[in-house]
């Protein structure tokens, strides 16, 4: 099962990410959730310039868990998909 746009959980994620996303448009790009899974896990995708950063992505994704379990607690990880 994953859960869909509907589902309060992926509400509180979408919206706990605004803030990244805000500095991801300033750069030409963009953070799309693809999927929440039912282990919560959520796997996003890079686009636009950001799919080409050379910025660490693991460190990145390390800090998006960060502010996303601030609103959503029960999520357990993030994958970035390429």
């Amino acid at each position: 099962m994953t859960y869909s746009r509907k589902d309060p959980i992926y509400q509180k994620v979408y919206t706990a990410m605004d803030p990244i996303r805000e500095y991801l448009w300033n750069d030409g790009g963009d953070m799309v959730i693809n999927e929440i899974t039912d282990d919560f896990t959520v796997r996003v995708s890079l686009t636009g310039k950001c799919k080409e950063c050379d910025v660490n992505k693991e460190i990145m994704m390390d800090g998006v868990l960060h502010v996303v379990r601030k609103s959503a607690p029960e999520i357990r990880q993030i994958e970035l998909i390429h």
